[in-house]
């Protein structure tokens, strides 16, 4: 059954076929998305003629092949002896397990994106290989921006790699930026010529932009301790032993005491970042609470761990501060856990935990999580039908 709109983008590539402009203005009345999603539909259901929307979740399905090379990848650098678990880990993921067959930009453009990370990082890259992926990482932000966040940490990488000598990170990235900005820039100025704007309608501009100093702080809360929350269980078995080591401070208890009120009366709760079916059973109070738990268990575990995670090296400091970058920027627009299919896997890389126990746990409650989203949103699609 189709589920969250997810037929705009099929219908959209239906309609291309008849009178382009016209779908595409018709898209833009019902999508802040670009429409580059629809076009690959298009260009797929031309060779593969089938329905649109089976097309479009065949995408989404396919990009697991890219999403998984890149794990295995990064799974070398990160954690060579765990690779399979990060590989399941990631894959298994509530976020990306459900989005992995829902036929919406959201899995494709993060997919693309992060398997250019890995190859465009590497030392002595041929010149072909710096156009290749650099021109897909292009086009997965021209599926999603919200996915530059990966040119981002490729630019910190590098500027951090080569000890801020800006002459020598132009000349690592010069290439990089121009092959992967071109699909962009070439997407939005046709757009800004036909629709007279860049990648959005003024509507859904102003809809999605928050207009208080106290929104964005509520925002930033509630995206950190979301995800937070999903990387939790990696990170039990390191902060237990941190706790016990930590004598008795009153003013941990204060926070304990601080932090349930600061969730049930200062959060403003966020329709589109919730836990699924658990949201309507446990109640949008608490679920506020929960996240607000998460972040300041966050603050706890990069102050307690700052040694261990904060690496003087320039991979573990460029996935920092491009995940604080994305947060700092993503918190200026209304919430949405579709946004984080890109920045998920950086979260584990960066907190990822070699201690089995905490693995094999964190693998467990994402499968079964995944299970029971898969069924919700069986349930929910048939509903809807």
């Amino acid at each position: 059954p189709s589920l969250n709109f997810e037929y705009i983008f099929s219908d959209a590539a239906s309609q291309f076929n008849n009178n382009k402009l016209l779908a595409i203005n018709n898209y833009f009345k019902v999508q802040a998305n670009t429409f580059i999603f629809p076009i690959l539909i298009y260009i797929f259901n031309f060779i593969f003629p089938i329905d649109y929307l089976v097309i479009s979740r065949l995408i989404s399905i396919i990009c697991i092949i890219p999403l998984g090379i890149s794990i295995i990848k990064f799974s070398r650098i990160i954690s060579p002896k765990y690779s399979d678990y990060l590989i399941l880990i990631i894959l298994l993921n509530p976020h990306i397990f459900v989005m992995a067959h829902r036929g919406s930009p959201d899995f494709i453009s993060a997919a693309l994106a992060l398997i250019s990370l890995p190859y465009l990082l590497e030392k002595n890259k041929r010149y072909i290989s710096i156009f290749t992926f650099s021109f897909l990482l292009g086009i997965a932000i021209s599926i999603k921006p919200t996915v530059g966040v990966i040119l981002i940490l490729i630019n910190f990488y590098y500027l951090i790699s080569n000890d801020y000598n800006i002459f020598k990170f132009i000349k690592e990235t010069l290439l990089i930026n121009i092959f992967s900005l071109i699909p962009f820039l070439t997407y939005s100025l046709s757009i800004n010529y036909y629709f007279s704007f860049y990648l959005t309608s003024d509507y859904f501009y102003n809809s999605l932009l928050i207009s208080s100093f106290h929104n964005y702080i509520n925002n930033f809360v509630l995206y950190l301790g979301y995800v937070y929350l999903f990387i939790l269980p990696l990170r039990i078995s390191i902060l237990f032993n941190r706790f016990n080591k930590e004598h008795f401070n009153p003013f941990y208890f204060l926070i304990l005491v601080l932090i349930p009120i600061i969730g049930y009366y200062f959060v403003v709760p966020q329709l589109e970042l919730n836990l699924s079916f658990v949201s309507n059973i446990i109640g949008k109070k608490l679920e506020n609470i929960i996240f607000v738990v998460s972040f300041s268990i966050l603050l706890f575990d990069l102050f307690l761990e700052k040694k261990n995670l904060f690496k003087n090296n320039a991979l573990s400091l460029s996935i920092l501060f491009s995940i604080l970058l994305f947060f700092i920027i993503m918190s200026f627009f209304s919430p949405s856990q579709r946004y984080l299919i890109c920045i998920i896997p950086l979260m584990i890389y960066f907190f990822f935990n070699n201690n089995k126990f905490s693995i094999i746990i964190t693998f467990l409650i994402f499968f079964l999580f995944s299970v029971l989203l898969s069924i919700n949103q069986y349930l929910n699609g048939k509903v809807s039908e």
